[in-house]
């Protein structure tokens, strides 16, 4: 039998004493610990072992959280939050990351150990031939094969001897990579090269890792550095750096992935070939790999906002004579050219990338600036600099903010390397002294006089950039807003999507309201509610009957997600709406039956408006109704979508009539710059799994369109791709006085966040009605409503927010408060006594003599017991004495 509320502080020190005298060894926790006797514990294992105390059975059936935890505060005990551990975070976000990607493109790595394991072999017959069969792929960079490959063809015994040597297993590893590569210099210095050889550790520990994978693996200083900062641990020097990584990849098998058995099952399932359990070397370079190297979000870096002083100005040339400026601005990006040297990310410094400009252009110039201008691109540029771009010697094309590190994007034809800019600013602003700089990209902070006089030229207000910027980084895009009723969630749900499309929001109500309702209108906004019978067709897309001239029409309809989403992606904003709307009522007052339109090779079709609103398309001279063109289809194939297979013609005729006679348009504004937002209210009361079905991968942050990890999928019925796009927000609201969140579908729970609402008693301080301080009225009622059911069930202080008097204290109590008392107690008016006194609630005598007769039966006083009601709350009632009843007494009263 389950008891939580019996447990006593008693029952809590004998299950302690008892776990340190037999040496218990319990379950750690995942999030907190109960501190007892000044050491840490796990919430619910001490609360499995106490109620065993408290009644022999061992059990614990709640879940984690504040749900667990109640029981140990009500008892006097502390809870706290475990620090996390980087490691176990990382490799929990490794296990997330490959059930989405299945290690499909870092599955080669296993393969080519599995190929050439042993090799090189020193004692072939023919060495070059040895070396140059091996295919290193990305392994390693292309002058580190160049170079080897060359050593190997004009000093094949030489080299083989100093492969020999660097796979001794006998010698200490130091002096093997140091003899390597000085070795490897000295053959290279006899061909009268000046240039390095590039065998470096990397080069080095790749040889290393297909000669013997059970004892070495791969090797990048970019992802070393970056787990000895997230372990906060020194990197080593130069020359020295292998050997440290060899010793943090052995820690981490050793302590963690061996220990890992669903890791271990996990990469099993995806890789069973090349993979068997056992050998875990790579396994751990790969997780370093994917999540400080390939993913964009560095776990050691904090986004922050950047101050003044860090912001640095940059003059960058959107390729030749400003060609891709007009798409970068579009696109909301910048770019850079040298395609030919691929992803930036494969150099750890700027030598490397002089080193294959050289090579790529057969040349021994320096290559410099070129090679600045890369590295620069991805290092010294931060999120919040700002960008100018510049057409030739003196005209300037606007200015941005960065809001994204580097990223490469292989679906580009050209200038892959990229970064996300919020552009502000699109025109041609004249450098009055016409000498600006011809390098592709340069870093102007220093010169300070010069960025004022840009600022004052072009009219740069940082400003406002902080603003976006905040927002962009800060805000999440997908939060749930949840506690009990009362709580506010309305109001700050409200002020929180005002302040995600504006920036920010008015602190007067009235305002708020009156600027909430505009981006209302302009469907910025949206409201929803989900409920029992919420379905995928009525929220992303669903086939549906109409109505139309008296006939029964199917229909596939947009839900209120998709048409959301598909407003939210359009690249420009429009004045569609009103343009049709204005359509359809010209239609109406139309004295005709139809307009006569062209398509645009001139043929003749004609429409006119059903009972929906829709247009009727007649194509044929006879006029025979061919089709029907919707409000919402005809504005998603305006804003770019493929809305009409084959009608296309039949469509574009009718918008070529709106630009016409109703001033159809784009507007300059990037609609893709603004924000919009879903508020679903009642979000707990769906079936979360049946009305987002496949949707729900999407709305994760880096799976939204635009972000460096996008998808999309086929939808069910229309049969068209769909993704999410990153500006539309969706704020939950839930209560849990109706469903706790640990009650929430776990799908749904993994990609909100999740704002709590408490009552806030505080807020009511100063309202005194008649020496009744509703501050403390608050307090009373809820801190019993916790101890009988939970604080998930208490009151909000928005019930009396607005109290002002006595008579408005007692609508307050019989229209809100007591009805929900009731529904909280389930109409046991003795709880509702014990919360509220017997100002509210009345003993009912038993009545006499109320049963007719009946020999031998024992239990008819069963049913004829005290019991309780409400005292009506009518004209007559007096809410301050029946207050004064309900607040606690002080000692003196007692």
């Amino acid at each position: 039998m389950f008891e939580p509320k019996n447990i006593t502080k008693s029952h809590i020190v004998k299950a302690v004493s008892r776990i340190e005298s037999e040496g218990v060894v319990l379950k750690p926790s995942t999030i907190w610990n109960v501190i007892i006797n000044e050491k840490t514990y796990p919430p619910k294992d001490i609360l499995r072992y106490a109620h065993e105390e408290m009644n022999g059975h061992f059990k614990w059936e709640y879940t984690g959280g504040e749900t667990t935890n109640k029981y140990l505060k009500k008892l006097g005990y502390i809870i706290k939050k475990k620090e996390m551990n980087p490691i176990l975070d990382l490799i929990q976000r490794y296990k997330i990351h490959i059930k989405n990607t299945e290690l499909k493109d870092e599955v080669y790595k296993w393969e080519i150990v599995n190929t050439y394991k042993g090799r090189p072999n020193t004692d072939a017959s023919d060495f070059t031939e040895e070396l140059k069969s091996i295919k290193f792929q990305n392994l390693l960079y292309h002058n580190s094969i160049g170079v080897i490959n060359h050593l190997a063809k004009e000093f094949p015994v030489e080299l083989s001897k100093d492969f020999k040597f660097l796979l001794n297993e006998a010698e200490p590893i130091q002096i093997r990579l140091n003899t390597f590569a000085a070795q490897t210099l000295k053959l290279y210095r006899k061909l009268e090269e000046t240039l390095g050889t590039h065998q470096d550790e990397r080069s080095m520990a790749t040889y290393l890792t297909l000669h013997n994978p059970d004892k070495y693996t791969f090797y990048k200083s970019s992802f070393y550095k970056k787990y000895c900062k997230l372990i906060e641990v020194n990197s080593a020097k130069a020359g020295q750096k292998y050997i440290h990584y060899l010793e943090l990849i052995n820690d981490l098998v050793e302590n963690y992935i061996k220990k890992d058995t669903e890791l271990i099952a996990l990469v099993k399932t995806y890789i069973p070939e090349q993979y068997n359990g056992e050998n875990h070397m790579l396994l751990a370079q790969d997780i370093l790999y994917q999540m400080l190297d390939k993913q964009s979000d560095d776990p050691t870096e904090k986004l922050t906002q950047p101050n003044k002083s860090d912001r640095h100005y940059w003059i960058y040339a959107p390729g030749e004579k400003a060609r891709l400026w007009d798409e970068f601005y579009d696109e909301g990006i910048m770019g850079l050219g040298w395609d030919e040297l691929g992803d930036l990310n494969n150099y750890d410094s700027k030598e490397e990338i002089v080193s294959k400009l050289q090579e790529l252009e057969n040349t021994t110039g320096s290559k410099k600036n070129d090679a600045t201008a890369n590295f620069d691109f991805k290092q010294g540029i931060q999120i919040g600099d700002v960008i100018i771009p510049k057409k030739g010697k003196d005209k300037y094309l606007g200015y941005g903010i960065v809001t994204s590190e580097y990223y490469y994007d292989n679906n580009r034809a050209e200038y892959r390397k990229c970064r996300k800019v919020d552009w502000i600013k699109n025109d041609i602003w004249i450098e009055p002294k016409g000498n600006i700089v011809l390098k592709t990209l340069t870093d102007i902070t220093e010169y300070t006089d010069y960025v004022e006089s840009l600022n004052k030229l072009i009219g740069i207000e940082m400003k406002e950039t902080i603003i976006k910027l905040e927002i962009n980084s800060n805000k999440p895009v997908n939060q749930i807003l949840y506690g009990p009723p009362g709580t506010g969630k309305t109001y700050i749900t409200k002020k929180m999507a005002v302040e995600i499309i504006d920036g920010n929001a008015p602190e007067n109500r009235e305002e708020l309201s009156k600027r909430y309702e505009e981006l209302v209108t302009s469907k910025q906004i949206q409201f929803t509610t989900f409920h029992q019978s919420m379905s995928y067709e009525d929220f992303v897309e669903g086939i549906k009957p109409k109505t139309e001239d008296n006939k029964v029409t199917y229909d596939i309809e947009d839900g209120i997600f998709k048409e959301m989403a598909l407003k939210a992606s359009a690249k420009k904003s429009s004045n569609f709406e009103e343009a049709y709307d204005d359509l359809i009522k010209a239609l109406q007052n139309l004295q005709e039956d139809y307009i006569v339109l062209k398509t645009k090779t001139g043929k003749e079709f004609r429409v006119n408006v059903n009972s929906n609103g829709n247009l009727n398309l007649f194509t044929t001279k006879n006029i025979n109704k061919q089709g029907v063109f919707t409000k919402n289809k005809l504005g998603s194939h305006f804003n770019g979508n493929q809305e009409f297979n084959g009608w296309e013609g039949y469509a574009e005729g009718v918008l070529n009539y709106l630009k016409k006679e109703f001033n159809l348009g784009h507007t300059k504004e990037d609609n893709q710059r603004k924000k919009y937002v879903l508020i679903i209210d009642e979000i707990n009361r769906g079936n979360i799994s049946a009305i987002f079905g496949e949707l729900i991968t999407l709305l994760e942050n880096d799976k939204r369109a635009g972000n460096k990890e996008a998808l999309q999928i086929l939808l069910p019925y229309s049969k068209k791709p769909f993704s999410v796009p990153n500006n539309l927000h969706i704020i939950g609201t839930m209560n849990t006085a109706d469903r706790s969140v640990e009650a929430l579908d776990t799908a749904l729970r993994r990609r909100f966040s999740f704002v709590e609402m408490m009552p806030k008693p505080e807020l009511l301080k100063d309202i005194v009605i008649e020496e009744i301080v509703l501050s403390e009225l608050l307090k009373t009622i809820n801190e019993r409503i916790e101890i009988l059911i939970d604080r998930d069930h208490t009151i909000g202080h928005a019930y009396f927010i607005n109290v002002s008097n006595k008579e408005k204290l007692k609508e307050t109590f019989k229209n809100n408060i007591i009805p929900l008392l009731q529904e909280y107690f389930f109409g046991d008016y003795g709880k509702i006594g014990l919360v509220l006194g017997e100002g509210f609630v009345e003993l009912v005598q038993p009545k006499t003599n109320v049963f007719a007769d009946l020999k031998n039966y024992d239990g008819a006083q069963d049913y004829n017991q005290t019991t309780f009601k409400l005292i009506a709350i009518n004209d007559d009632f007096n809410i301050i004495e029946a207050i004064q009843l309900l607040m606690p007494k002080t000692e003196a009263e007692a």
